[in-house]
């Protein structure tokens, strides 16, 4: 009789961990090591972007409980050989701390609202929120993290305190987890995006900054001043919009308090497709328009969630982009550079009302040819791409563009 009831509360067990949790809902794992990140966002030199954190006992039913981009992209973590603390304060699961805004915001931030709504349902209760970082990062402690976690942080009322990061493997006795919220997605969402989640964020917004106040201003959100992921010449869009009136931003100069408060109340938004997109993902339904240059062709970087913010949300494949191999011999996308396609970049200006008249081609082209060079420069001495394979990927492509560079 002993085995039998046995047999049915395992089976009982595996039914629960089988079953989708739903949005929104928290559910509590008992006794689970949490160990630093092995791999994070390491694809570029073949290996995992998500390996790391909880390792959850029956890997492949904990479901959308794992962290997932499309899919589930994450590896079960190696097992540690000890165990540096047992934690028995609650644990809220949320994710990597990472260097990168982009993916700091896309990956591992959108659990947090979940847990909001949780800890002011059972207040009084002690709560951490639990973050893990990969060693090297420099991070133990929450003084170390980057600006803009700390801000993010802020943003969402949780206390320094409140931040428990795992660089060494733990076992936490009670760890509680929700499903991600929003996935980070170059074209469609793999998930829906819940309308309590987008109402939350505008909540949260209000609280923080107030109520909205709409202007009729256009701005031109700009990479100019950054390296990687370049618009050939883009020095002189910024100069192009500030003649036809349009406020040039420069987000990087920005908190994030003033990226989101300007983004909520402009009329429009111009973004050459980068990590500042990532900005928009605090808002709940806004009326700002976005626009969105693209320097990868095809890409609609969170197009569902911004959907479900904004009324009218466009991507513009308006660039030929240039790259060469990552160390492990896949497409450098992401550390490319695009060169624009004028005609269509003329369609998105008159779309915006301003006036294309304004434009010099000479100007443009000369500025364009003068970053196109020293980015190929750049390429030659860099030792992880500038191996033959790689160059003659970008020669190829710089001469079905029309530029003999190399």
């Amino acid at each position: 009789m002993r085995r039998v009831r046995k047999g049915i509360k395992t089976l009982l067990h595996t039914a629960r961990q089988l079953q989708l949790v739903k949005p929104f809902e928290v559910v509590k794992r008992k006794n689970i090591t949490i160990v630093p990140f092995e791999e994070l966002l390491d694809r570029p030199v073949g290996l995992s972007d998500h390996k790391g954190g909880p390792i959850w006992y029956s890997w492949n039913d904990t479901n959308n409980l794992r962290h997932r981009r499309f899919a589930f992209e994450d590896d079960r973590p190696a097992a540690p050989a000890s165990i540096d603390r047992i934690e028995h304060t609650p644990l809220f699961w949320c994710g990597a701390i990472v260097s990168h805004f982009g993916h700091q915001v896309a990956d591992f931030t959108s659990r947090i609202v979940g847990y909001k709504i949780y800890e002011k349902e059972h207040n009084g209760e002690s709560f951490y929120y639990c973050f893990a970082v990969k060693p090297g990062s420099g991070i133990s402690q929450f003084e170390d993290t980057p600006a803009f976690f700390k801000q993010i942080i802020e943003w969402h009322e949780i206390k320094p305190e409140q931040i428990y990061i795992v660089d060494k493997p733990i076992k936490s006795r009670k760890l509680l987890v929700t499903p991600q919220l929003e996935v980070l997605a170059l074209n469609g969402s793999p998930i829906p995006i819940n309308d309590q989640y987008i109402a939350f964020l505008g909540a949260q917004a209000e609280k923080n900054l107030g109520k909205a106040e709409k202007n009729n201003n256009i701005y031109y959100i700009s990479r100019s001043k950054i390296t990687g992921g370049e618009l050939a010449g883009e020095s002189y869009l910024d100069e192009f919009f500030q003649a036809n009136g349009v406020s040039v931003v420069y987000p990087e100069n920005l908190s994030l308090v003033e990226q989101i408060k300007l983004y909520r109340d402009a009329k429009a938004l111009v973004f050459l497709e980068g990590s500042a997109l990532h900005g928009l993902q605090f808002l709940g339904e806004t009326s700002t328009s976005i626009y969105v240059i693209n320097r990868r062709s095809g890409y609609r970087v969170m197009e569902d969630g911004f959907k479900k913010r904004f009324p009218h949300v466009g991507y513009h494949d308006i660039t030929t982009l240039i790259h060469g191999l990552t160390p492990a011999g896949g497409l450098a996308k992401w550390d490319g550079i695009s060169i624009l396609e004028i005609d269509g970049f003329q369609q998105l200006v008159e779309a915006l009302g301003l006036n294309f008249n304004l434009w010099r081609d000479e100007e443009f082209k000369q500025r364009e040819r003068l970053q196109l060079k020293k980015w190929v420069e750049r390429k030659k001495a860099c030792p992880d791409t500038g191996y033959p394979e790689s160059m003659e990927l970008i020669g190829q492509k710089l001469n079905e563009a029309g530029y003999d560079l190399i």
